[in-house]
């Protein structure tokens, strides 16, 4: 089968399925999780977001654009993830570019269908976090890289590679790990004499684009090593447990293991000559993509045990991008046959559609519990969100407007007789006393802080009288006297 001679049309059928199947649901799952804590910042003045981005786990670039973006599209569920749909769908267009350039069109097809079929990266391209975003700048970041592989001595990759990567470690601080990988990269290759001086200009430039959030990073550190997180340190399982998550289960590693094997035996019966053994650009290449993708996989779980856990599937669903690539390179180098490769690609395929999800949960349904709260909150009724930080979720869900007032909202919570907490000293004890009634939202406040003890403390003044429970251990109690 010969290329596509405009194989620009491919990509932008790619992008096109992409765009389609993910913004089917996308505003079907209730805003929650860390959406509410995005979207009001977001609405915020820039100097208060660049002023956040001192103290908080992502850079600030995701929320600048969702500034922009709500500033002229609105906050409502649609809008507010349309960014995160785009992004994702540019993503799978540059996955197979990158793909097509250097391993044939077969292997971007391949790539990009692997991509595209990941429930992770449907659920990524529903959430207006900053992950869809860092998955097209890695991917943006490894094609131009690919390139300077192959003319090191041309200018415009360098400066491609330049802008993605400062964009890339302004959308989260675990973009870093690839910068670091193509450093090593390039250490490693025969070329390293004329790639050196020419990586650390790059490099210097990058650092000095970098130097406003430095301090930020510095101080973000800081805080990280001196304070517990709720992220678990990684098991050794997790190894394999997530490559399962990037492909919907067990059932495409093992199409994977299956098509590896057969392919390692076809070369062997050829006497050891696959389809590009003689070609060593497309040969190093596709090491590249193993040793990237491997070498961040890998530092993330190291990093994960001796400093600070982040092992976990948000954190980790941008590094399927150079698993993805690399999986379509190792199928083009181990099958001479192109016909192999397609078949290769449709088991894997196959195999992922049982766990494939147009419309992946996030295990909150928010406003089911805002309706019950309104149901039961009578004259002199107090509301008390625990753990404190679901505030944000509740009010977007429950007073837009309010949600929206952000220079207002806290003295409005307090005169409207709501109180974000976190544990028993944090209760409003005047407020408790002048109250006949009680509704607690616990949003799961166990997980952060297990002996935050305000149900007990609410139980030695009131009764309780209804409780319902929700999604992800949400509950929420009435209470009276």
């Amino acid at each position: 089968m010969k290329i596509p001679q405009r194989p620009w049309v491919l990509a932008l059928v790619v992008f096109a399925v992409n765009l389609l199947l993910k913004a089917l649901f996308l505003g079907a799952q209730d805003i929650a999780l860390d959406e509410p804590f995005t979207l009001f910042w977001a609405q915020r003045p820039v100097g208060d977001i660049l002023e956040l981005a001192k103290n908080e786990n992502n850079p600030p670039l995701h929320f600048l654009i969702e500034h922009i973006w709500i500033r002229f599209f609105g906050i409502g569920p649609f809008s507010v993830r349309f960014p995160s749909l785009i992004f994702s769908s540019l993503c799978a267009a540059t996955v197979f570019h990158v793909g097509q350039r250097h391993f044939g069109w077969v292997a971007g097809v391949g790539a990009s269908l692997l991509f595209t079929f990941s429930t992770e990266q449907i659920y990524y391209s529903h959430e207006a976090r900053t992950y869809a975003l860092l998955s097209l700048l890695v991917a943006l970041s490894i094609g131009s890289f690919l390139q300077i592989m192959d003319e090191p001595r041309r200018i415009r990759p360098y400066l491609l590679l330049g802008i993605w990567n400062i964009l890339l470690i302004y959308s989260h601080f675990l973009g870093i790990w690839v910068l670091l990988l193509q450093a090593v990269c390039v250490l490693a290759v025969q070329e390293r004499r004329v790639l050196i001086p020419r990586f650390l200009v790059l490099y210097l430039a990058i650092l000095l684009a970098y130097a406003p959030n430095v301090y930020a990073l510095l101080m973000r550190l800081r805080s990280v090593a001196a304070t517990p997180t709720w992220v678990p340190k990684p098991h050794w399982t997790q190894l394999y447990g997530h490559v399962n998550i990037f492909w919907n289960g067990k059932w495409a590693t093992i199409a994977c293991i299956v098509v590896v094997i057969i392919g390692l035996v076809l070369t062997f019966r050829n006497g050891g000559k696959g389809q590009f053994a003689g070609d060593r650009r497309q040969l190093r290449k596709a090491l590249i993509l193993g040793a990237m993708f491997a070498g961040i996989y890998l530092g993330i779980y190291i990093q994960s045990l001796v400093f600070t856990p982040a092992f976990i599937p948000r954190y980790l669903s941008w590094v399927s991008v150079p698993f993805f690539m690399a999986v379509a390179a190792l199928f083009t180098l181990l099958f001479a046959d192109v016909r192999w490769r397609m078949a290769g690609f449709g088991l894997i395929v196959a195999a992922m559609l049982p766990g494939f999800k147009l419309n992946p949960g996030n295990d909150r349904a928010v406003k089911p519990m805002v309706e019950f709260v309104r149901q039961s909150m009578q004259p002199g009724t107090i509301l008390i969100i625990a753990p404190d930080y679901f505030d944000k979720t509740y009010l977007y869900h429950a007073d837009l407007p309010l949600f929206q007032d952000y220079l207002h909202w806290q003295e409005k919570f307090a005169a409207k007789g709501i109180f974000p907490v976190n544990g028993f000293s944090s209760l409003p004890t005047q407020a408790l006393a002048a109250a006949q009634r009680v509704v607690l939202i616990d949003a799961d406040i166990q997980s952060v802080y297990p002996q935050n003890g305000i149900l007990d403390g609410l139980k030695a003044d009131f009764q309780v009288e209804q409780n319902q429970n929700f999604e992800k251990a949400m509950r929420a109690y009435v209470l009276e006297r």
